[in-house]
């Protein structure tokens, strides 16, 4: 008589051995474990204090936000003006802290990120761990070195934005979520609605997690729970934006998001991407999940697809709206490079048992790669660092008092201090540079930019006009736009002051001033207002701002 075979489910036929990224328990951490992980993160510690005198100009915006919250004035840049400024709602939140304890913001946001950072390194490690048998433990650790001393994670540690929390909140959404797309539950919601209250962005990572749990993962009485726990607080934070500001979506989005597709992409999109190929180190982060789809894909699980392509969707968006206009060291290519590195190392970690020869191999590929890509990195580390040091703007880095100093632009404090001194309480000074002097300086503010002026930054979307895409608009609409930022600060706000930023380096030359609008040579303006304050950085010859006054009586 004959035998008939069992059938075997698909799964267990064409595949043999663990499905990576998949809901398997990882165990407790052994003594080693431990031991190395403390290492990376003090590692990674390390090389971060290099930078604590490094912040960036833009996180003084959250920071008055901040205080001004933590004051009584409300979620307000100037008092009186509802303005939605940030697009980082909880970490504007979570910086309202020190100012209610009396603590300096810079220290308390520097130790917060630094903690961050940990974190992120630690789920990286929890991630990898799943992938990989119990007697070869050291890999991830080695994966957890590259990611921690990777260059932009080393400055956005410190600098002073909401990067880093980005980050680890994705991680760790990602991380709960794999556990959930086959087993059910719905906990992971919570990390999604604060990726979603942390930035706008993190809508986008949600509705494709929500999607691909609909179409392959589990549907049971937990999805509609996950959904729910993720929507109420997640529509809440939009109807308080409604109700609060009156817009949809912060007013950045009003001033980078106007122009067209075509515009956007050519233009910043491609210069983003081209820069982020510049940094050898970048190229192993852009191909990992190509790399890990041809050499894993028949082992990984529906989720772990999922994680292969979404960098690629996000990097898609990010690319869509224009890349991140002037903003340093790729902090839109930070929001998923732990998930690339995931993707670049796995298939390098995950040894199926029983294959020892082919296990050798990859361990001997993953100390070279691991070798060539801590070289890389701290190689661009150590360059960003010089230049940064040699930069006459830059405050010189003072190891070993680490004390964070005011802002990355050494002359700023010092204009601030000039601006309190002539400035009346009730008199509004016209800027560009929106963060650290006005934040220091207390003064009124009018944005020329837009980025904290909702006149400005919505007059400028509804002509689809932006500052980024100027040479590329038409004559046209240039000139219309220079025309109504010229009268707004002129005859509809009369601005007392004007704080002019001399991109020439020449004061008697302001003909390249970016976001001026021609300003200084509208004949109105020179009738009206005087120089009062010249601005320079010493032992350069290069002068950075001219303060105008408008003259008594005007």
């Amino acid at each position: 008589m004959s035998k008939k075979k069992s059938k075997q489910p698909a799964s267990q036929t064409q595949v043999q051995g663990p499905r990576y990224f998949a809901a398997d328990p990882s165990g407790p951490f052994s003594r080693p474990e431990v031991v190395a992980l403390v290492a990376v993160v003090l590692i990674a510690w390390a090389v971060q204090t290099f930078f604590l005198n490094y912040t960036v100009d833009d996180a003084f915006i959250s920071f008055r936000y901040s205080r001004n919250l933590a004051q009584g004035f409300g979620l307000v840049f100037n008092p009186g003006e509802r303005v939605e400024g940030y697009t980082n709602f909880l970490w504007t939140l979570l910086c309202s802290v020190p100012f209610l304890l009396g603590i300096d913001v810079l220290w308390f946001s520097k130790v917060v990120l630094a903690l961050l950072s940990a974190g992120a390194i630690t789920v990286f490690v929890l991630f990898l761990r799943r992938q990989q048998p119990r007697p070869v433990w050291w890999p991830v650790y080695a994966a957890g070195l590259v990611l921690g001393l990777n260059t932009s994670f080393t400055l956005y540690a410190v600098n002073g934005i909401e990067t880093m929390l980005f980050s680890l909140l994705l991680l760790l959404s990602l991380l709960l979520s794999s556990r959930e797309f086959e087993q059910g539950g719905w906990l992971s919601a919570i990390p999604w609605a604060l990726l979603f209250f942390t930035r706008p962005d993190g809508a986008l990572f949600f509705g494709l997690a929500w999607l691909a749990r609909l179409v392959w993962g589990r549907r049971d009485r937990s999805f509609v729970i996950w959904t729910a726990a993720f929507a109420v607080p997640a529509l809440a934070l939009v109807a308080f934006r409604l109700a609060y500001f009156g817009h949809l979506f912060p007013n950045t989005y009003y001033v980078k998001g106007a122009g067209s597709l075509s515009y956007r992409v050519s233009g910043w999109g491609v210069r983003y991407f081209r820069d982020i190929f510049r940094v050898p180190a970048n190229w192993f982060y852009m191909l990992a999940p190509v790399l890990a789809g041809l050499f894993t894909w028949k082992r990984l699980s529906r989720f772990g697809r999922l994680m292969l392509v979404l960098p690629y969707i996000y990097l898609g968006y990010v690319l869509y709206i224009g890349g991140d206009v002037n903003f340093p060291h790729f902090r839109f290519l930070l929001h998923v490079l732990p998930v690339m590195a995931l993707a670049g190392f796995l298939p390098l970690v995950a040894v199926p048992a029983g294959k020892e020869s082919r296990s050798a191999l990859k361990l001997t590929a993953l100390v070279l790669i691991t070798g060539v890509m801590v070289v890389l990195q701290l190689g661009h580390t150590r360059s960003v660092w010089k230049s940064m040091n040699e930069a006459p703007e830059q405050p010189k880095f003072r190891y070993g008092s680490l004390v964070p100093l005011a802002t990355h632009i050494s002359i700023y404090p010092e204009i601030a201090d000039s601006l309190r001194r002539v400035v009346a309480p009730a008199q509004t000074v016209v800027m560009q540079d929106v963060g650290a002097i006005p934040y220091y300086s207390g003064v009124n503010t009018i944005d020329i930019i837009g980025l904290v002026n909702g006149d400005l930054a919505h007059y400028f979307y509804s002509r689809g006009y932006s500052d980024y895409l100027r040479g590329r608009l038409p004559e046209s609409v240039v000139q219309e736009v220079d025309a109504f930022a010229r009268d707004y600060v002129i005859e509809q706000r009369k601005a007392d002051f004007v704080l002019y930023h001399v991109d020439s380096g020449r004061a008697d030359d302001l003909r390249y001033s970016f976001h001026w609008h021609n300003l200084a040579y509208d004949p109105r303006f020179a009738e009206l207002y005087e120089p009062v304050m010249l601005f320079s950085y010493p032992g350069t010859g290069r002068d950075d701002h001219l303060l105008f006054r408008r003259k008594a009586g005007q």
